[in-house]
Order: structure tokens, then C-alpha cells, then sequence
């Protein structure tokens, strides 16, 4: 295997087999996760994605005396449909937080907690200082909010501006952590309008990309190469086309149109890895770039599925 895939695949997928379409029981989906942490494609790997109402549930699933390697976690949170009801959540949310935390400190770390905002409006930015006097509530163990930017059918730019505003706001101003608050993206579903269009997607990476914001996905990533799907009749984005167009858009501050052009490809011969390197066509990102931006920009995505993308890189040769 390539160096450079080997830094472009580094922890890449958060496994969310509680999820739909996969929709595992809890005690499956962590034998699940735990069999993964220790196989050989361990190295492609992240967090285990659990919602913060299933963490107690999670905790006595613990193997007894922990082990040699601490299981990290992505808790989602409930998010909200309007800021009162959002504030209210991510409160009660924080609390179940801290008590698995307290009692679970020495076998599990929850990263991240992904939450999905209410639509926002021209008092984002009191909303949030709201949000970030909850957080300051819990700054020993605080995990770095991840939070999911909504598409509606109308002015879904200015949903997703907003979104970078707010988050950009609470990063230059409010930030305890050496590391920011994120925005994730869902990339599908289980119907085809779940799925966001090339040119939203394309907004939402070089939007990321100019205002240095990290990223994250979920949803609809099952597979490397964009394709149309016969099950949900519409076509998915590939994560090598979403995570190597973000990575070249970073590279070679690429227009919204090229970003464009590097989504839609279905032609899995336009992609590569070399020792030196990631390529789309006559495009190239050197491997100490991958891995600097992968670590600190493109972070990960969600998938119910951790066997179904490797599956994929094995038939396609590019690992064995």
C-alpha cells in the first residue's frame, strides 16, 4: 500500500453501525467496532459514533479492566429545531457527558460531539455565546463540537454561510481548545433527496477551505468513486472524490468549478496513489500535505458500514 493512501485513509471512518441503513443493536455495533480496532485494516479506523442518550448503555459494555488502548468516541448530541430548544439539549447533553466521562474517564474518550443547529439568524452570534457558556460548564473533559450544517431547498448557500459565520465567530472569540469547533455535512440518506448536489457540496468544501474550517461527513460515503446507485435511484458521492477534492482544493486553492469536476468523476483511472502522492488527472498533492490537511482540515466521515469501503479498495487494487 501506498504511503500517501496510507495518510489519505488514516482513521478516516468513524463507524455508525447504530445507523440506518445498517441500524445495529448497541452490543453488536461495538463487537463490531472492537473487532475492527484489532484487525489489520485497524489504520482506516476513527470513533465510534454513539448518541450521548446511549452512553450509560454503552458503559456496561466496557470489557472489565479496560485494556491497552483507550476507545474514543463521537457523541451525538440532539441537536435542536430552535435555539431555546437546542440550548436546553446541548445542556442535558453536556451532563450525560460529564457523568459517563466521570466514571468512564480511564477506558473511553469522547472526542467529538456532533449536533445538528437550528436554522440561524441575524442573533447567531448571542446563540452562540449561549452555547459556549454551556460548554465552559465542562472545560476538563469538554469534547470539540461538530456541528451539522442543514440544506434546505431554498437559500441552502446562505444556510451553510451562516453555519461558517457562527462557527468561525465561536472560534476566534470563544475558543478554550487548541483544537476548533467543526461543520459536518450529511452526504445521503436512504432516499435520493437526502443527497446534496455537486454544486452543494463543492460550495460547502471551498467554503470550508477559505475560511480554515475543519470538516466532517456522514451519510451516503459507503463507497471510493461516485456512482448511480440502483437502491436509492440517485447517484452517491465517493469519499475519494469528496476527500481528494477537498485536499487539492486546499493544495492548489482550486475554484468552485474544478472542485466540481473532481466530485462528479466516475472514472476510477483519473485517481491515484503514488509513493510521492494523491492525483486527480493532472492534479497532485505531495504526502506530507495529505497528511497535514487530513489531520487538521478533512477530517473523517460516518458510515454504518466499516467493511463496505475497504471492501471497495480491495477490488479496486489499491489496498490488498
Amino acid at each position: 500500500m501506498e504511503r500517501s493512501l496510507q495518510y489519505f485513509g488514516e482513521a478516516i471512518i468513524d463507524y455508525a453501525g447504530l445507523f440506518p441503513p445498517a441500524k445495529l443493536d448497541l452490543p453488536v455495533a461495538f463487537e463490531n467496532y472492537q473487532e475492527y480496532m484489532h484487525s489489520a485494516d485497524s489504520w482506516m479506523l476513527g470513533r465510534f459514533v454513539c448518541p450521548v442518550t446511549k452512553l450509560a448503555e454503552l458503559g456496561k459494555l466496557l470489557p472489565e479492566g479496560g485494556g491497552s488502548r483507550i476507545f474514543t468516541v463521537s457523541a451525538l448530541g440532539r441537536g435542536g429545531n430552535s435555539y431555546e430548544e437546542f440550548l436546553k439539549n446541548l445542556s442535558e447533553d453536556l451532563k450525560l457527558i460529564a457523568l459517563f466521562q466521570d466514571d468512564y474517564h480511564h477506558e473511553v474518550r469522547i472526542e467529538i460531539l456532533e449536533t445538528r443547529i437550528p436554522e440561524l439568524d441575524d442573533e447567531k452570534r448571542s446563540f452562540v455565546a449561549a452555547i459556549q457558556q454551556e460548554l465552559d460548564k465542562h472545560t476538563h473533559l469538554r469534547p470539540i463540537p461538530s456541528f451539522e450544517v442543514s440544506l434546505p431547498e431554498e437559500n441552502w448557500k446562505e444556510s451553510i454561510e451562516d453555519a461558517i459565520d457562527a462557527v468561525n465567530y465561536m472560534n476566534l472569540h470563544h475558543r478554550t481548545s487548541h483544537r476548533p469547533a467543526s461543520l459536518k455535512l450529511r452526504c445521503g440518506g436512504l432516499e435520493a433527496e437526502q443527497f446534496p448536489s455537486i454544486e452543494q457540496v463543492s460550495f460547502f468544501i471551498c467554503s470550508c477551505r477559505d475560511h480554515k474550517l475543519p470538516f466532517k461527513c456522514t451519510a451516503g460515503l459507503h463507497h471510493p468513486i461516485r456512482h448511480f446507485d440502483d437502491t436509492v435511484q440517485a447517484p452517491m458521492h465517493g469519499f475519494i472524490n469528496l476527500f481528494g477534492s477537498a485536499l487539492l482544493a486546499n493544495h492548489h486553492h482550486l475554484s468552485q468549478a474544478q472542485v466540481s469536476d473532481i466530485l462528479s468523476d466516475e472514472q476510477v483511472d483519473n485517481f491515484g496513489f503514488t509513493p510521492d502522492g494523491f492525483y486527480w488527472r493532472n492534479l497532485s498533492i505531495p504526502v506530507d500535505s495529505i497528511h497535514e490537511l487530513r489531520r487538521g482540515h478533512a477530517l473523517s466521515f460516518g458510515s454504518c458500514s466499516f467493511t463496505e469501503p475497504l471492501h471497495d479498495l480491495r477490488s479496486l487494487g489499491w489496498i490488498r
